[in-house]
């Protein structure tokens, strides 16, 4: 299986020199994403990505999923590596704190999604489904707001175990 190394000097090159991370910083809410920050989360995240991700991948094709009695479970290590993703706050960085999130900026989010991208598509889909909850504000319908914060929070999907 082919190994992956997240492209961290590009990722650096494009949030540090192509989005100005320091005036990315200088914008309010922002003003923790310095290198400081950010240099490290890229790493992390890349880590993750090669050494928790990337590992599923062959596991993933070779078992599948299943559904039994109208329970779906996963392959081996999914779940695990679900929860890792999960607890590490990675399913909500660009989201609002207010909504159960980091306040990463989106061009963070992005480069991290790039990397989960390069991942099995079985782990990383659902790594993604609560992405879109950055975009809730004022005029979202109440229903929604009440309902996919706590999703986000407590990046609520369903890993089974095998």
């Amino acid at each position: 299986m082919a190994a992956y190394a997240p492209p961290l000097r590009d990722m650096r090159f494009v949030y540090h020199e192509l989005h100005d991370c320091g005036a990315l910083a200088a914008l309010p809410g922002l003003a923790e994403f310095t290198a400081d920050l950010v240099d490290p989360v890229l790493e992390e995240a890349g880590k993750i990505c090669a050494e928790v991700l990337q590992p599923l991948n062959r596991p993933g094709d070779e078992e599948g999923c299943r559904l039994e009695n109208g329970v779906v479970s996963t392959p081996a290590g999914f779940p695990e590596a679900y929860r890792l993703f999960r607890e590490g706050g990675w399913t909500a960085l660009a989201c609002d704190p207010d909504y159960g999130g980091q306040g990463a900026p989106a061009v963070l989010d992005t480069l991290i999604s790039e990397m989960i991208s390069a991942v099995p598509a079985t782990i990383s889909i659902p790594t993604t489904c609560c992405r879109e909850s950055p975009y809730l504000d004022t005029r979202s319908p109440p229903a929604l707001v009440a309902t996919v914060p706590p999703m986000v929070a407590e990046s609520r999907l369903a890993m089974s175990t095998p």
